[in-house]
């Protein structure tokens, strides 16, 4: 039996959500008793990739050292990280194969060299992608990373509203001013048939504000957030990919509300620019500069924004009828349709039967 070891970074949902998705190809190897699956790090992540096919491991997965005892104690391991360089750096110190999706390849003016050390490099084919490859990496072109899709799709009149993860490793904080508006924006919706998700910490804050008789609202792990969204009328979300990518695998008509990080800008944009985000709303339609430079930077500005719209009358006003829009009004995803074909979502698949030749894992 070969021991298969995943890491994801814990930077929201997205990572871990598209580790899981590579994870499920292997099942039927687990079933088999050909290979076994651990996932190592934290309890919030955890809590998204949870699956009876996955034995978990608790270590900081951003801790070289952690992660480093906790790979000394399983035999043999093959590392499979998502957007994790340290579990890469560890596996290449101690001489183990690995595999690293750089979800995020697309957002990188350079590429990081330590996400280059890997011995097989996975990147999503978005658009000019392939112009980008460095011919001394082994770097592959996947599709877009997502289960197998739904055989049938019935939609229900639920709206999902996507949250996302709200805290990550550059901030101690929750977007508070931002949950306040979209909070604000809720309570003038009227009767709809919501459903909230996103980290435990944006849930819990919304809870306060908007008691659960009100409006239904829960933190999903990846398997529970995929059955939710495959059966949504609309998915109403913050521009991280992976739930996106995930949606219009499924035939989901997505909005895009404001970013709270430069990544999720960046990735609507990108949909803009392919007229796959046909209905969004984003700081720049109130006049504000959407900054460029360092993720950090870019987190404290939008919480900046935040706070001046919370606190100008007519920019609050405008901002809720904007939000009030991406949940009620009509508009085409036809683009949405032709960008999610021309893409494709079978990454997962292609991801595994490269990884299992490559180790001959069957």
């Amino acid at each position: 039996m070969k021991n298969i070891v995943l890491v994801s970074n814990p930077f929201g949902f997205g990572p871990v959500g598209k580790l899981h998705s590579i994870a499920t190809e292997f099942f039927p190897l687990v079933k088999q008793e050909k290979v076994s699956l651990t996932f190592i790090g934290s309890r919030n992540s955890w809590e998204i990739i949870k699956d009876k096919n996955i034995n978990w491991v608790e270590a900081n997965e951003r801790s070289e050292e952690k992660l480093r005892l906790a790979l000394s104690k399983i035999d043999k391991p093959y590392v499979i990280s998502s957007q994790n360089r340290f579990s890469i750096k560890v596996a290449k110190d101690l001489n183990l194969p690995c595999a690293f999706l750089d979800g995020l390849a697309w957002f990188w003016d350079e590429i990081p060299n330590s996400h280059l050390l890997a011995d097989i490099i996975f990147w999503i084919k978005y658009p000019g992608m392939k112009d980008r490859i460095i011919p001394q990496y082994n770097i592959n072109l996947v599709s877009g990373i997502s289960q197998e899709k739904s055989k049938s799709r019935k939609p229900t009149k639920t709206i999902m509203i996507h949250l996302g993860g709200g805290i990550n490793p550059l901030t101690s904080t929750l977007p508070i001013d931002w949950l306040d508006i979209l909070i604000l924006a809720l309570k003038k919706i009227g009767a709809k048939e919501l459903f909230i998700c996103g980290g435990k910490e944006l849930i819990m804050y919304l809870q306060k504000s908007i008691p659960k008789d009100k409006i239904n609202s829960a933190t999903l792990d990846h398997n529970e957030f995929r059955k939710k969204l495959s059966n949504a009328q609309r998915l109403v979300t913050v521009g991280g990919q992976s739930a996106i990518m995930e949606a219009l695998s499924f035939g989901v008509p997505t909005t895009f509300l404001p970013s709270y990080n430069l990544s999720q800008a960046t990735m609507v944009e990108n949909l803009r620019k392919s007229k796959a985000a046909p209905l969004r709303f984003d700081w720049q339609d109130l006049n504000f500069s959407i900054p460029f430079g360092k993720e950090k930077t870019a987190i404290e500005t939008y919480d900046s924004y935040a706070r001046q719209v919370k606190e100008n009358h007519w920019f609050l006003t405008e901002a809720i009828d904007k939000i009030r829009s991406l949940i009620e009004d009509r508009f085409s995803h036809s683009g949405q349709t032709k960008f999610i074909k021309n893409l494709g979502c079978s990454g997962s698949k292609e991801i595994y039967n490269i990884l299992e030749k490559l180790w001959s894992l069957n």
